[in-house]
C-alpha cells in the first residue's frame, strides 16, 4: 500500500510540474508588453491616436499616453475593421453590407452615422489590420514587419534591420498596424495568449523608445494618429 501511495505520490507531482512547465512555456513567464504609457508618459512621442476600445467606444489619446477621453460609442463588431480621423469631431469606420466595405463617418461628439456611399476597392488598400507578419509601409516607403519570435523589423531601401524584440509566445507575436504621420513611430497591436486583452503598443524607428498605450482595444480596432502641419495616418481612401 504504501508504494502504491509513493507512485502515486511521484506521479502527481510530475503532473502538477509538467503543467507548470506547459503554462511558463506557453504564456511566459513574464509579461512582455513594454512600459506602461499611461503610468509613465513620455513627452518625446508626439500627437494623438483615435482607436476603438472593447466597448466600440473611440478614445483620443495623447500618443505620450498623458491623456485620454472616450468620446461616442458605435456598434461593433463590423465598426471597427478601418479608423480614419477626418476632423476634430468626426471620425471615419468601414462597415460591410451588401455592397461591400462602406465608408461611414461618425460624429464622435453624438455618435451620430452617415453613409459616404464608399464602397472601398482594392485600389483604396486593406481598410483593416492585417495578419501577424504584415508588412505596413510608412510615409516615406519605408516598411515594418514582424516575425513568429516576436521580432520587429525594418525594410529600407532592401535592407532588413531588426530594430526590437519582444519576449512572447510563439506566434503570438505583435502585429504592424501603421505609423505615425512623420513616419518615425510605428504602431503594433498584441493579443495576449489568453485571449482577454488586447493592446496598442507604440515603438520608435530605431526601436529605443517603446511603450504600451493601451490594454483595452477592441478585438478588430484599428488607429488614427494625427500631428499638427501633417496628413493623418492612415489617409482617408
Amino acid at each position: 500500500m504504501r508504494t502504491r501511495l509513493y507512485a502515486a505520490g511521484i506521479l502527481g507531482g510530475l503532473t502538477v510540474l509538467a503543467v507548470a512547465v506547459f503554462v511558463v512555456f506557453q504564456f511566459g513567464r513574464k509579461d512582455p508588453s513594454p512600459p506602461s504609457l499611461q503610468d509613465h508618459p513620455n513627452p518625446a512621442i508626439p500627437g494623438e491616436i483615435l482607436y476603438l476600445d472593447r466597448t466600440y467606444c473611440f478614445v483620443q489619446a495623447a500618443a505620450s499616453g498623458a491623456s485620454r477621453t472616450v468620446r461616442a460609442c458605435v456598434p461593433g463588431p463590423d465598426s471597427g475593421m478601418g479608423i480614419y480621423w477626418l476632423a476634430d469631431d468626426t471620425a471615419a469606420v468601414v462597415r460591410y453590407d451588401s455592397r461591400g466595405p462602406v465608408l461611414w463617418e461618425v460624429d464622435l461628439a453624438t455618435g451620430q452615422q452617415r453613409d459616404t456611399g464608399k464602397v472601398l476597392t482594392a485600389a483604396d488598400g486593406k481598410p483593416s489590420p492585417i495578419g501577424p507578419g504584415a508588412i505596413k509601409p510608412s510615409p516615406d516607403g519605408a516598411h515594418a514587419t514582424t516575425d513568429n519570435d516576436g521580432g520587429v523589423f525594418l525594410i529600407e531601401n532592401g535592407v532588413r534591420t531588426k530594430i526590437a524584440s519582444f519576449d512572447v509566445p510563439r506566434y503570438h507575436q505583435p502585429v504592424v498596424i501603421g505609423w505615425s504621420p512623420d513616419g518615425k513611430w510605428i504602431l503594433l497591436t498584441y493579443m495576449s495568449p489568453r485571449g482577454d486583452r488586447m493592446e496598442l503598443w507604440v515603438v520608435s524607428r530605431d526601436g529605443q523608445t517603446k511603450g504600451t498605450l493601451a490594454t483595452d482595444l477592441a478585438p478588430v480596432s484599428g488607429a488614427a494618429w494625427r500631428m499638427d502641419g501633417l496628413p493623418t495616418q492612415p489617409a482617408v481612401p
